[in-house]
């Protein structure tokens, strides 16, 4: 049988261990501690520092552990001298070499070699030689290097070669004169450089925005979630005092697994940097601070004008609105008349009865283990990194092919472009297509369409030839794409068509910083400010709110888990409001006379299965009439996202992010 056991003996104990593992993973699963660097669990295996060595019966010499496969009687000893004075040798000799300077160091506390050298190095050295210099390498503003410490383990190599799929990092000359290096002077970034820093085991590769700032035994840390992006990644966030100071990932196998992107790890300084801290009056062109009374006054005299004047009202939501700041502000919309929620991005088409409408019906893995993918009109190597990552995972896999529909692009691995408009996309649903008989073939298709199509004057298209495609294909999964965080809290409460190109009386626009002309008065709730609000001429009254950092929120994402940021920090500076605040105010619970939602209950029902029921998919007949009166060009090309504006600028806090701005400036982060 396939997963039928083998018995080996560990240090005279007898276990039962699955035959593909290796030795060392058979020892850590009966709690025994085997040193290694360059081993990782999602890397493939190197054998390179031989620090894992243990004693296998019968063999002349010490083995490397992570390198050799378990066996069906196979006796293995890691406690016996032999082993012992195996690794003290393999940790002189990578010593040898080493700076120690530990004091100095960046990654002193967190550093693997430290660890290893105390648990079963010497406590002395043979070696008096002078020791090696390598010169620092300059890979970009986001790594730092110092690589008189690297041991050579090539993780970063492997992982730029694996998962990345740009091969920049590799190896050069031999012996002790290796180096690690991008062969020719370049820059290492990409949209996942920034891995490489938790990969490191020593201080090679660290953090340059980081750099010297703190130990971490200084540092408090919570569980929180990336919002750079619809995918939810789990991610710790670091800070000291009062001061968010790092951001890493959190192991989640079924969302990031243990990565992040570039701009979740480095975003962190945008929190702070063009920050509204008191709110803003707008009169005659002329800006000016006022009180939160004073606001919460004014607010509620724009309120009260545009009521009695019968004007429309809408609630617009930005990118990384909460779903308690939602629940509150559709419970408020339902209370005013003529009023309406609407989200940043005009004329959604599909319809949000259902989260599987407008969400992915496959989860992560079923997208690794696809075996055919058609991608329309979306970039996910941008636009969704980490699905990237799990596309470029079953391609090396071997059972997926990947094909898109859009302009040229590089998604770092093999796939093949099929046509760049919307006439291919009316032959597939016709039958007209060779790609036709590609999809019925295939045994788990899945089709991932970015979400800004059905925004676009083509999107009721685009909906019905999802609908019917679903309809003739039955085990086609398909997968809409988002790019900002509160896109499905926003979609999930209704939000799904935005009226803002006809005339609004009053906006209030929730972290929505492009702030249309045809509203005739807008009130702005948001953390940070930029340009574009305060030169709106119908801007009216800024009110400052808090960051994901500063307070609880939850959130859905692509693959509708519900999922919670926490707060770690608090901007003193800043007066802590939002629309959750003036819930509590006496306007609105006695004028308004409003009976707010209990968010306990919201929650579960939200958990209820019959949100998540599967809906089935309106059937409608798309002929030529129907072409001619949705006014569909069929030649039009299919556009992707500007890469360079989601890899920056997805979001407030990252327009704001000195460090991704310098990002932003290399030429080499936007050739994709």
């Amino acid at each position: 049988m396939k997963n039928k056991k083998i018995q080996i003996q560990i240090n005279g104990t007898f276990v039962k261990v699955t035959p593909q593992i290796t030795v060392l993973q058979a020892c850590e699963n009966v709690g025994i501690e085997i040193p290694r660097f360059c081993f990782h669990e999602r890397l493939q295996i190197a054998g390179n520092c031989r620090i894992c060595l243990v004693e296998i019966f019968k063999s002349p010499k010490p083995q490397a552990a992570c390198a050799i496969p378990v066996a069906d009687g196979m006796q293995v000893f890691t406690d016996r001298p032999l082993v012992k004075k195996a690794r003290e040798s393999v940790l002189e000799l990578i010593l040898k070499n080493h700076p120690l300077d530990c004091p100095i160091c960046d990654q002193g506390g967190e550093c693997d070699l430290q660890d290893e050298a105390w648990n079963f190095g010497r406590p002395w050295s043979r070696f008096i030689e002078k020791k090696r210099s390598v010169l620092d390498k300059n890979i970009g503003p986001l790594i730092k290097t110092v690589m008189n410490r690297c041991i050579h383990c090539t993780r970063c190599v492997r992982f730029s070669t694996e998962i990345a799929g740009v091969e920049i990092l590799g190896t050069t000359s031999r012996g002790e004169t290796t180096e690690i290096g991008t062969y020719i002077n370049q820059l290492f970034e990409r949209e996942l450089s920034g891995n490489v820093i938790d990969l490191c085991p020593v201080g090679a590769l660290t953090s340059k925005p980081y750099s010297f700032t703190t130990r971490p035994w200084e540092l408090n840390s919570v569980n929180s979630i990336d919002l750079t992006d619809a995918i939810g990644s789990n991610i710790r966030l670091d800070s000291r005092g009062n001061d968010l100071l790092r951001i890493l990932p959190r192991l989640n196998e079924n969302i990031n697994e243990e990565w992040i992107t570039d701009k979740a790890r480095f975003c962190l300084d945008g929190l702070n940097n063009q920050r509204l801290l008191k709110p803003i009056v707008k009169i005659n062109g002329l800006l000016k601070e006022i009180s939160i009374k004073q606001s919460i006054v004014y607010f509620y005299k724009l309120l009260q004008e545009n009521l009695n004047a019968k004007n429309s009202i809408g609630f617009f939501v930005g990118k990384t609105v909460d779903l308690e700041t939602l629940t509150f502000t559709e419970k408020l919309c339902d209370s005013l008349p003529n009023s309406f929620l609407g989200y940043h991005k005009p004329k959604s088409t599909f319809s949000t009865d259902s989260l599987d409408n407008f969400g992915f019906q496959s989860n992560f893995y079923q997208v690794e283990n696809a075996d055919l993918c058609l991608l329309v009109g979306t970039n996910p190597r941008t636009e969704g990194t980490l699905i990237n990552t799990r596309l470029r995972k079953g391609k090396l896999k071997g059972n997926l092919e990947v094909y898109y529909v859009g302009p040229s692009i590089n998604l770092t691995y093999k796939s093949k472009q099929l046509r760049n408009n919307y006439k291919w996309l009316l032959d597939l649903i016709e039958g007209k297509n060779k790609f036709c008989t590609q999809l019925l073939v295939a045994k788990k298709p899945i089709i991932i369409i970015g979400s800004d199509l059905f925004s676009s004057k083509n999107g009721k298209f685009i909906l019905n030839f999802c609908e019917l495609l679903k309809s003739k294909i039955p085990n086609l999964q398909i997968n809409l794409l988002h790019n900002d965080a509160s896109e499905i809290n926003s979609l999930f409460l209704g939000a799904a068509s935005n009226k803002s190109d006809k005339a609004v009386g009053l906006g209030i626009a929730l972290e929505k910083t492009n702030l249309s002309n045809n509203v005739y008065n807008w009130i702005y709730f948001g953390s940070h400010l930029n340009q574009e609000v305060l030169s709106n001429p119908n801007l009216k009254l800024c009110i400052p709110i808090k960051t994901f950092a500063e307070k609880k929120g939850t959130f859905i994402n692509l693959t509708k888990d519900l999922q919670k940021t926490h707060k770690i920090i608090s901007n003193s500076r800043s007066i802590e409001s939002s629309l959750i605040n003036i819930q509590k105010s006496i306007f609105i619970t006695e004028l308004l006379n409003v009976n707010f939602r209990s968010l306990v209950n919201f929650t579960k029902a939200f958990n209820s299965d019959k949100l998540f029921s599967n809906n089935d998919w309106q059937r409608i007949k798309l002929n030529r009439s129907y072409i001619q009166a949705v006014n569909v060009c069929l030649i039009d090309p299919i556009s992707t996202l500007d890469n360079e504006k989601i890899l920056f600028q997805s979001n407030i806090i990252c327009q704001n992010s000195h460090t991704l701005a310098k990002c932003a400036r290399i030429k080499s982060w936007t050739n994709f």
